[in-house]
């Protein structure tokens, strides 16, 4: 089994009840994108309901104050998405590649 820990931003954190308020904020959401060409349409003014919307519920919810919601991806990669919550702008969204290399998708100016 591969732990996701060593690839989450150093001041982040996972718990199993933040995964389970997903499910539960998010109870209407497609099926979980798992391609990148799913979140290549993400834009700096969308929230994380926005995406939710369009990509469905992340893997997993992580932080306190930003929060880090990360989508696993069908070729071992991840995305992750910064917030400070479901209904703020996004702050951040990265691509890490299964090497570990990360990707900006876009950075809010």
């Amino acid at each position: 089994m591969k732990s996701f820990l060593c690839r989450l931003y150093g001041d982040a954190s996972v718990t199993a009840g933040q995964n389970e308020i997903l499910k539960t904020v998010f109870p209407e959401a497609p099926v979980t994108a798992r391609d990148l060409v799913d979140f290549r349409s993400l834009n700096r003014t969308m929230t994380i309901s926005e995406v939710v919307n369009r990509c469905g519920v992340p893997d997993e919810l992580s932080g306190s104050g930003f929060y880090t919601f990360t989508y696993h991806l069908r070729d071992g990669s991840f995305v992750h998405i910064t917030a400070t919550g479901t209904d703020d702008r996004i702050l951040d969204a990265n691509h890490l590649d299964a090497k570990g290399y990360g990707t900006s998708l876009f950075a809010v100016k």
